[in-house]
């Protein structure tokens, strides 16, 4: 019984068999030989050369098989045994048939390719041929077929159906046929015919029985086929609808791969996945949404004409009750709105607070560390204790004391700044002497800061206009005012005068002037001027904004600019402007309405922003 060639790999222990079915001539092996790593075998029917591919894994060899016969040029078959050799010139030397000596030279790869045809395609188990008309008609007499009268209709030749062009079958359309196949161009397939399989031929003049095939599909196959010798495809079922790409390679006996051919095709989506199927559901949706729309407007409409009347209606009842009440919940009301514009500064408040708040939690967590520190200290004896260490720690809470100290003060002044301007005024103005509330406010804040700072000094300037006599003011109001202008004018020369410029001499001055019109009308004009430095341009327009202010941080809380203007402007119906030169200094003038009062008079409240 004849076995093949066996090979054996030392490494693995594996054994591979080749006979007939792997490629070999014949079964039947009478002589072996190797070399250049290929394995020669001479059998009753040809020459078989056995050849390893090189592999990233060594322990599995992939082989190729390539027969010599008399398509190749061998005439005689039949070797015999051990009768293989190579001389120096690679020349193969063998013995055939017994006595005689056949000599072949080194052989030389043909890497000849031709090319692969695609014959035809099943659709749905069933084969179809296509024909142009054109070309259809040139046939008919050539055919061996009968032809139905109506040359439109289908036609069998040998059991296939012969489908015409320029006409649609069960969905099926293209434009025309190529090719010596009659293949059709642009085929457009419905989604229900989308079972396929693809028929195919490799060109090749010998050796037809070691042609072998490759293919796959685009949009469906991510890798070639497995290799066959099979001149149909596999069938490919259920096509989702797309556009596809069927291409098939073939190689012969040489082992060369030739291009691949390649065949087009669209399978369409059924009709309620078509573009036109899309564009009528937007339309029906977009429809039904409209009239949702209407619908849901109606009710909303008809609800708000409901909910309305009854608005009316209850407003009505109480036109009455209202009417009564509204002249004793007036004066309530202009403090409502007071408390309101308040509320509309609680954020600014609360960033204010916030600071010193922080600094005082702070440095009394600080502290309550120290005074830890100073317990372990003097716990120790006496020869232990660190009387340096003590000292500091002292010093050190001295120190946060006065931070806590100086933070509490500047919280403290903010709450009161904000009582001073949101605290209602009696709203009653009186005849006052202006000369004399500047000249009391002006000295008020020079010893008020002379107290606080005993380096402080200053010279102070008035030059009042003893014309304007007494004028319908609310004192306790103006008088913040002036204080508060008063006050700024000292901090700001203050601030220059730390600055060590040679020759400086911080000036404060208040001026008092009478207006006159040529109308009769006039009005009373009071100047705070100081020699500071002035503010800068691009913050000037802030400079009555509630809680902005031009001073260092912790000194100031920013309102009594603020409370000033409101008082001038909506108080007494007057203007507050500011000059101001960088450098220079920096004027506020008061311009009042003149109004001589013999009694005392009342006036509306001013309101906060």
């Amino acid at each position: 019984m004849d076995f093949g060639v066996q090979y054996i790999n030392l490494e693995t222990n594996e054994i591979t068999t080749f006979t007939t079915e792997e490629g070999l001539a014949a079964n039947d092996v009478y002589a072996l030989g190797l070399h250049d790593g290929e394995i020669f075998t001479g059998t009753s029917r040809g020459l078989t050369i056995l050849k390893p591919q090189a592999e990233s894994d060594k322990n599995k060899i992939q082989w190729t098989v390539k027969t010599i016969g008399r398509g190749q040029g061998l005439n005689l078959l039949d070797f015999s045994e051990n009768s293989f050799t190579f001389d120096r010139n690679n020349r193969f030397w063998a013995g055939v048939q017994g006595e005689m000596l056949t000599v072949m030279n080194e052989l030389e790869i043909d890497s000849t390719t031709t090319s692969t045809n695609i014959t035809g395609i099943n659709i749905l188990d069933k084969q179809l041929k296509f024909f142009y008309n054109e070309v259809i008609h040139s046939k008919r007499a050539a055919l061996d077929t009968i032809w139905a009268t109506n040359s439109n209709d289908s036609i069998i030749e040998n059991k296939t159906e012969v489908v015409p062009a320029n006409r649609t079958v069960e969905g099926i359309e293209w434009k025309t046929t190529e090719g010596p196949y009659d293949m059709p161009v642009e085929l457009t397939l419905p989604y229900t015919q989308n079972y396929l399989s693809f028929e195919y031929n490799g060109v090749y003049f010998s050796n037809q029985d070691q042609v072998y095939y490759r293919y796959l599909l685009e949009g469906i196959d991510k890798n070639w086929s497995p290799i066959t010798q099979e001149k149909i495809s596999e069938n490919y079922r259920d096509l989702p609808p797309g556009s596809y790409s069927f291409k098939v390679a073939s190689k012969g006996f040489n082992d060369v791969w030739g291009e691949p051919s390649s065949f087009n095709f669209t399978i369409l989506p059924p009709w309620w996945q078509s573009w036109w199927a899309y564009g009528i559901y937007f339309i029906i949706l977009a429809f039904l949404g409209y009239r949702f729309h209407l619908y849901q407007k109606g009710r909303t409409l008809k609800k708000a004409e409901e909910v309305a009347q009854q608005k009316e209606l209850a407003q009505a009842k109480e036109i009455k009750k209202a009417y009564a009440e509204l002249k004793a919940t007036q004066t309530q009301l202009i403090q409502a709105e007071k408390m309101a514009s308040l509320g509309e500064l609680t954020a600014g408040i609360a960033h204010e607070i916030q600071n010193p708040l922080n600094f005082v939690n702070n440095f009394s967590e600080v502290n309550r560390e120290l005074i830890e520190e100073l317990k372990e200290e003097r716990a120790k004896s006496k020869k232990e204790r660190d009387e340096q260490l003590q000292e500091e720690l002292l010093t050190d809470i001295d120190q946060n004391l006065e931070k806590i100290s100086h933070h509490g003060k500047r919280a403290d002044s903010i709450v009161k700044g904000m009582l001073q301007h949101s605290r209602a005024s009696s709203g009653e103005k009186e005849p006052t002497d202006i000369n004399i509330l500047a000249d009391e406010y002006l000295r008020l804040a020079y010893h008020g800061l002379r107290a606080k700072d005993k380096s402080f000094n200053a010279t102070m300037e008035t030059n009042f206009d003893q014309k304007i006599g007494k004028i319908a003011i609310i004192p306790q109001d103006m008088g913040r005012v002036i204080l508060n202008l008063i006050t700024n004018a000292f901090h700001a020369v203050q601030e220059r005068k730390k600055q060590g410029k040679e020759g400086y001499e911080p000036t404060v001055s208040v001026v008092t002037k009478k207006l006159s019109t040529s109308s009769g009308a006039g009005g009373i004009e009071i100047e705070v001027k100081d020699n500071g430095n002035g503010i800068p341009k691009k913050i000037i327009q802030r400079i009555f904004e509630p809680f902005f202010t031009t001073k260092p941080s912790g000194r100031g809380t920013g309102l009594g600019l603020s409370m000033s203007y409101e008082i001038v402007t909506k108080g007494h119906g007057g203007t507050l402007k500011v000059n101001s030169k960088e450098g220079e200094g920096t004027t506020f003038t008061i311009i009042l309405p003149a109004k001589k009062a013999t009694k005392k008079t009342k006036t509306a409240k001013p309101t906060n922003p």
